[in-house]
């Protein structure tokens, strides 16, 4: 069953104005990289709506990361505390796990980021290293694991799970 019928079985006629609504909200947008200095002091959600995806920090960090807005809340909803091990289970290309090493790794948490696609996981290594100090990185983990199958193997081991 196509999912507009789905949707239009449960919200009747108003599922095609929801979803209007939806997709008109949900422009991609320029994140501040919160690792960069110069956005340290800047709040969680912060976001422009133009700028330089190549432009660096004195330190090196790319400053912006585009994604899409819906990302951003989904991560920012995760309710991470400190010392928490923290998983994103489907972490490619890096965007949402961007935004929960911000809120963990000053807490002293641990960040892993799993991602099944070798060429995602790729990817996913180069966002990391272009927008988290290397003094950072060893509070994240990189794995390749079938997301099925975590729960078998590592029982009662991460505190917060973002799985989209």
């Amino acid at each position: 069953m196509h999912a507009d019928k789905i949707y239009e079985e449960f919200f009747g006629a108003r599922w095609y104005q929801i979803k209007n609504a939806i997709l008109q909200n949900l422009g991609k947008v320029y994140r501040y990289n919160r690792f960069c200095k110069e956005f340290a002091k800047l709040p969680i959600g912060s976001y422009s709506e133009n700028g330089l995806l190549e432009e660096k920090d004195e330190t090196g960090l790319l400053k912006h990361y585009y994604l899409d807005k819906a990302s951003i809340i989904a991560a920012l909803l995760l309710p991470i505390k400190t010392n928490d091990v923290v998983l994103d289970a489907c972490a490619a290309p890096g965007g949402k796990s961007l935004i929960l090493a911000e809120q963990l790794i000053p807490h002293k948490g641990t960040l892993i980021l799993n991602e099944i696609s070798a060429n995602r996981r790729k990817r996913l290594k180069e966002v990391i290293k272009h927008y988290i100090p290397q003094t950072w990185q060893d509070q994240i983990k990189i794995t390749a694991y079938n997301t099925t199958q975590i729960g078998y193997f590592q029982k009662n081991y991460y505190d917060k799970i973002l799985l989209d």
